[in-house]
């Protein structure tokens, strides 16, 4: 989250395309024709979260025998018959160790992870079937710490929950970002000049001294290291699950993220831009590539653009986009008391209430629109404009038709063609008063409304009929910055 990623061209080309249509335009339906041949599979757990190590217990609470139910029901939405894979790390996996006795604590460590986080992570991993990727300090530069932490995870962790162990977070930034300061005075992590190949030398000493469990990385985010991906799985045999980060916009003061910025082709189209090699390189040596953190804008995000509905829109949009580019899955990040936060909770008397950000609605949707053993259905159409169609096939041959107008002013009518003559058709919208709206979101018509005590949607769905028109196609109207799921399904089901 602490870096400013430079903007890289080259982008990957969808396997599933959107349509033709002008920005702002309201004249003329925009056509979009479903194939009748399914393409990949999205990966079961595609979906994930995020959460920084020492961030955990503000969303589950300190008592394992009493996880904030809430926060489990939220995690269950975006996996629903699937494990959710987890990843706790970030920044303060980097300031975290477990203490070793007649040790003194490293200057750079803020935290001690306690017998209790254990139980809780332990806890929230059986409550919700989770798969859990959890960071080590890798920055303290000792195989003694790293090793006395990755220990305790494993003990207090451990099977079947522990899918891998990440060492380091963003270890580009070690010699760049202070790790901490002494009188004023920054220290970093590691020497100026420290390379990649600094990096690997690093890396193997480190994963010699912890325990022989499937390993996570290389966790960069930096151009030239993400290039270096191939070369470091290559040295690194233990490694199950490469992951690399990306955020859509910088954190530039001169230069702030906007709403349009974040619906702009740049944020959407084009996020996975410069990442096929990766792909290319972890699929070579036989694994997935995991966006192991990911979110709208870096450094915690950004109020006005982060928190308001557009978030929303490009969550749903790049889930489809990472996905077609064949990644194996996605871990979208979460810090309380940021921008970029997907809900926060405060306990109530005995009760737990949480608030949902407008960007979980459109997660939410993704997950709706793509359950479990789905396949990615191409759409033929030219990727030009701001209305974007994907479409996904279920296991019961169910069809789910996803369509987004990225504009903020002018409503577009998209002219869907698929399934068979007679299949019946319903909508369901994702929608808000406003792109830059941060309340009064609906998905289907029903919201988690200012506070929710289920994490649920709560209200009457509200799913409409569509009928093919006298040419053979399902007419949507799509009004400005707003989603919608026409789903198609089979006679019979």
């Amino acid at each position: 989250m602490r870096r400013i990623l430079a903007a890289v061209a080259a982008a990957l080309a969808p396997a599933s395309v959107s349509v033709s249509a002008a920005h702002g335009s309201t004249r003329g339906p925009v056509s979009a024709t479903v194939s009748a041949r399914a393409g990949g599979r999205i990966p079961s757990g595609f979906l994930g979260l995020s959460l920084e190590i020492r961030g955990v217990e503000s969303y589950t609470g300190f008592d394992p025998k009493a996880v904030n139910p809430v926060f489990e029901q939220l995690v269950r939405n975006l996996d629903p018959g699937q494990r959710p894979v987890l990843r706790l790390a970030g920044d303060t996996a980097d300031w975290t160790w477990v203490p070793i006795a007649h040790t003194r604590r490293p200057v750079g460590v803020r935290y001690a992870l306690s017998p209790t986080w254990f139980e809780v992570v332990k806890a929230l991993a059986e409550g919700v079937n989770a798969r859990l990727i959890v960071g080590v300090n890798l920055e303290v530069d000792s195989a003694r710490v790293a090793a006395a932490e990755a220990k305790a995870i494993v003990a207090g962790i451990g099977s079947p929950w522990l899918e891998a162990l990440e060492l380091g977070n963003e270890p580009e930034l070690y010699d760049v970002v202070p790790w901490f300061e002494v009188n004023s005075v920054p220290h970093f992590g590691r020497r100026a000049g420290w390379s990649f190949s600094d990096y690997l030398h690093d890396y193997a000493s480190t994963a010699r001294a912890v325990p022989k469990v499937p390993l996570a990385g290389p966790d960069v985010g930096a151009p030239g290291w993400v290039a270096g991906l191939g070369r470091f799985l290559s040295s690194q045999p233990r490694v199950r699950i490469a992951t690399v980060h990306r955020y859509a916009l910088g954190c530039i003061p001169s230069k702030p993220a906007t709403i349009a910025g974040i619906l702009s082709d740049r944020s959407t189209r084009d996020f996975g831009a410069g990442l096929g090699s990766a792909v290319a390189a972890a699929h070579a040596h036989g694994l997935p590539l995991r966006l192991d953190e990911m979110n709208t804008v870096s450094c915690g995000g950004q109020a006005g653009v982060s928190d308001t509905f557009a978030a929303a829109l490009w969550a749903l949009d790049v889930q489809f986009e990472l996905a077609s580019e064949g990644f194996g899955g996605v871990n979208v990040h979460s810090k309380v008391g940021i921008a970029n936060q997907l809900f926060s909770f405060r306990r109530v008397d005995a009760a737990w209430e949480g608030h949902v950000a407008p960007e979980y609605y459109g997660l939410l949707a993704f997950a709706q629109a793509a359950p479990a053993g789905s396949r990615l259905v191409p759409v033929r159409g030219v990727p030009d404009g701001p209305v974007h169609v994907w479409a996904t096939r279920g296991p019961d041959g169910s069809e789910r038709v996803v369509l987004i107008n990225m504009a903020t002013r002018g409503g577009r009518t998209v002219a869907v063609l698929g399934g068979s003559r007679d299949e019946p058709a319903t909508l369901e919208r994702l929608s808000a008063p406003r792109a830059g709206a941060t309340a009064g979101v609906t998905l289907g018509g029903r919201s988690f409304g200012k506070e929710t005590t289920t994490g649920t949607l709560a209200g009457r769905p509200r799913a409409v009929s569509v009928k093919r028109s006298g040419s053979g196609a399902y007419q949507v109207w799509m009004p400005a910055a707003s989603a919608a799921i026409l789903t198609l399904t089979p006679r019979g089901r």
